[in-house]
């Protein structure tokens, strides 16, 4: 969807918007920085992060004061993502929206509540095979989406994990049944994840 490639003498070619080399060579050319302020927050945001790819630092200046100042309130869910993908002053971006860091510190509680319990409820049954998909599946707590309860079902299928030879049907029947605990505890206790809006 570029505009423009441009081949370098070693013969990389880089797709390019116009609109974003507009502006990014107005900050490189020794004269006054253009103004951003009529650039939509799409516009903004691809030019912030081709200033973050080539580190065009007065570009990067100039969308982040923009992007605090002229955007953050209309679109706070673009320049939050933007602010936590580059770490450019991700609390200075929280604290100017709180709304979404208390119903983030809420997600974030909710899912380590439920990290701890579905750790702390594994069967104790000892086929080694079954050691090695809980284990497995322990680790796989590490990802906020695998306990949201569209993915909850595949967290608990022993089949899913690669490597388990002659899985032995009490193995199934353990990890179904620590799947139904699982699930009939996240609707009884109210842990079940939801995205923060």
């Amino acid at each position: 969807d570029a505009d423009v490639i441009i081949r370098s003498c070693d013969n990389v070619d880089f797709c390019l918007h116009k609109q974003n080399l507009h502006f990014s060579f107005q900050f490189v050319y020794p004269q006054r920085h253009p103004s951003l302020d009529r650039l939509e927050c799409d516009g903004l945001i691809e030019l912030a992060e081709a200033a973050e790819k080539y580190e065009v630092y007065g570009a990067l200046t100039a969308c982040h004061l923009t992007l605090r100042l002229g955007v953050l309130y209309s679109h706070s869910k673009v320049v939050l993502k933007f602010a936590c993908r580059h770490q450019v002053a991700p609390l200075e971006a929280l604290t100017s929206c709180p709304q979404y860091f208390f119903e983030w510190s809420i997600f974030r509680e909710q899912y380590l509540q439920l990290a701890i319990a579905l750790a702390q409820s594994r069967p104790p049954h000892q086929c080694e095979n079954f050691s090695n998909f809980t284990r497995s599946s322990c680790k796989k707590l590490n990802r906020p989406s695998n306990l949201m309860m569209s993915n909850l079902e595949n967290l608990f299928n022993i089949r899913s994990i690669g490597g388990l030879e002659n899985i032995k049907v009490c193995c199934l029947q353990e990890s179904r049944m620590w799947y139904h605990n699982a699930g009939f505890s996240l609707s009884t206790n109210d842990h079940a994840l939801h995205d923060p809006e």
